[in-house]
């Protein structure tokens, strides 16, 4: 590694794409001030549940998902989003993300022209206690990513639910919730749906500010699984290209 760390780490990670890392930190800075990476030997797992406990983001990064990945020792790794954004700013592709703690600091270096390297105190954050939910959605679809980030950017510009619904195996609709003014149909026809699956039909509402931020994830998942019911969670679970899964859940919007 060409970049020269000041602490001793007992946890150091290099992912090949920073570019991949800040999408993840920018859909985390939607839901939370501050986050706790729990760097263990089976990966890197990360859990974000919004204030107002309408969102929860669960990230999960195996090892393969870094091209280096060492761990003497587990460990909590503390940091404010804000900072951890000021270290993604004008990242370029090729660009490798690092990070390296241990209890007491943190160093985030982003190898490239030029190299920059940032030290930070380990800040002790609470671990987000997320309940084990035992869900049974009706509708499960396999869409892809680009023509869902983009009808939800259309639906934002008019209104502020969205909603999502499936009556056969054939179409799932995201639409404006209130007067349907806009209608987007995924379709195997069209080839924007790959797989869909109903027990039943359904349609729920969700918050279309809540999804917009996290649709950006889009850029590093060709595909997003989609689970939902009527008046149940939205649950978002994003395949990485490089690697590992982001699940996002939603409760829903209930007039």
């Amino acid at each position: 590694m060409s970049i020269s760390l000041t602490i001793e780490p007992i946890a150091k990670l290099i992912h090949i794409e920073a570019k991949a890392i800040a999408t993840i930190i920018s859909a985390l800075s939607e839901l939370v001030d501050e986050v706790a990476f729990e760097v263990l030997d089976k990966g890197v797992i990360i859990r974000a549940l919004d204030p107002g406990k309408v969102a929860l983001l669960e990230i999960e990064l195996p090892p393969e998902a870094f091209i280096e990945y060492e761990v003497k020792t587990p460990v909590k790794v503390g940091l404010s989003v804000s900072d951890v954004k000021k270290v993604m700013k004008n990242i370029k592709k090729g660009d490798k993300f690092i990070l390296a703690a241990n209890e007491e600091f943190v160093e985030l270096c982003i190898e490239g022209v030029p190299s920059r390297r940032y030290k930070f105190r380990n800040l002790e954050i609470a671990s987000t206690e997320v309940p084990e939910l035992q869900l049974e959605f009706p509708v499960k679809a396999v869409i892809l990513a680009d023509p869902l980030k983009a009808a939800l950017s259309e639906i934002k510009g008019i209104a502020e639910a969205v909603e999502f619904k499936a009556e056969n195996e054939e179409n799932l609709i995201v639409a404006e919730a209130e007067e349907r003014r806009v209608e987007i149909k995924f379709s195997k026809t069209a080839g924007t749906l790959i797989e869909l699956e109903l027990s039943e039909p359904a349609k729920a509402c969700y918050d279309v500010s809540y999804l917009e931020g996290v649709t950006g994830l889009a850029r590093i998942a060709s595909n997003v699984e989609v689970r939902f019911g009527t008046d149940m969670p939205l649950n978002l679970k994003f395949m990485l290209a490089g690697q590992g899964t982001i699940n996002y859940l939603l409760a829903p919007r209930v007039s």
